[in-house]
């Protein structure tokens, strides 16, 4: 399995560490977004005050100028929630960041730390340390190949992505950059879609910027489910093959359904069903991810998908 930067699945993915390094960079990304949406809302306060100078110097105060500075108003209020918001994000990041340094000088001092967990991770699956039996291959799980190909336990996705049918921006999806050995399906938003060359261009949602955003085609993107309709029809059965986001990553990787879902069936009433759509978008399965040693990970529903062919 292909170790991927600072987003790695790890074997102790429950240290504080990294948990807290993961909620540092959660901070990032909503002080990121926070502030891309301000920069339209400061805009649009901007034009809302221009206008209410023109309209004052004609000494127009009449319903257009209210309604302007009601919009106005409703803009300045909405800044200032992002400002507290912004602050909020960035008091959390320095108070977690404050105690990852505490943690590291304090191991440093201890002359304990010799490897990021990362490498040891690395060198176990290398070296077979842990001494269990562990599946090498994408299909050598426990169940073996010939289990893969049952119709009742290997359905196809609900959504067939065609030229004509485009997801819409800002869909989530799983996402192949590359097709080769070393690649990981990773967490990704949708930017657009060309018709002319028939592929997405797509954002690493871990990774905001040029570096993270992609080019792919069709076969190398799988659409998350977002609502009901978009779950499949009835949950994937034990021993199905699928990828799930490994807890606390932002990577897909292989593993086979052990139990759980949201207990959808084909004959369910899709009206009462839709009354729970948030919970059970979230409903767990649980997981044994490939070269995790046999560990049973629980997954929500939505971040678990049909593995491709």
């Amino acid at each position: 399995m292909a170790l991927r930067r600072g987003k790695d699945r790890v074997a102790n993915a429950g240290s504080e560490e990294l948990q807290l390094w993961y909620a540092v960079r959660q901070n990032l990304r909503t002080l990121e977004k926070i502030r891309i949406a301000s920069v339209d809302k400061a805009a649009a306060a901007e034009s809302h005050r221009t206008d209410l100078i023109a309209l004052r110097e004609k000494k127009d105060t009449g319903d257009e100028y209210r309604t302007k500075r009601r919009k106005l108003d409703d803009v300045c209020h909405d800044l200032t929630s992002r400002t507290k918001d912004e602050l909020a994000a960035i008091e959390s990041a320095q108070e977690k960041l404050g105690i990852l340094v505490a943690l590291r000088s304090s191991a440093d001092g201890a002359g304990s730390r010799s490897s990021t967990p990362r490498k040891d991770l690395a060198s176990k699956l290398k070296s077979g340390a842990s001494g269990a039996s562990t599946p090498t291959g994408r299909r050598g799980g426990p169940l073996g190949p010939s289990n893969l190909g049952t119709s009742s336990t290997n359905r196809g996705r609900r959504e067939t992505l065609t030229a004509q049918h485009p997801l819409t921006p800002g869909r989530k999806v799983a996402v192949l950059p590359t097709k080769t050995e070393e690649s990981d399906w990773l967490k990704a938003s949708v930017l657009s879609f060309s018709k002319s060359s028939n592929e997405y261009s797509v954002q690493d949602d871990d990774e905001p910027g040029p570096e993270g955003t992609y080019k792919v085609g069709m076969q190398n993107i799988i659409p998350l489910p977002i609502s009901l309709q978009t779950l499949p029809a009835s949950d994937f059965t034990p021993g199905t093959r699928v990828l799930g986001m490994y807890p606390d990553t932002s990577c897909f990787y292989g593993a086979f359904v052990r139990s759980g879902g949201p207990g959808l069936t084909r004959n369910a009433n899709l009206v009462k069903l839709a009354k729970r759509e948030a919970e059970l978008l979230e409903t767990k399965y649980n997981l044994e991810f490939d070269d995790d040693n046999g560990e049973i990970r629980q997954v929500p529903a939505w971040l678990v998908v049909q593995e491709p062919a």
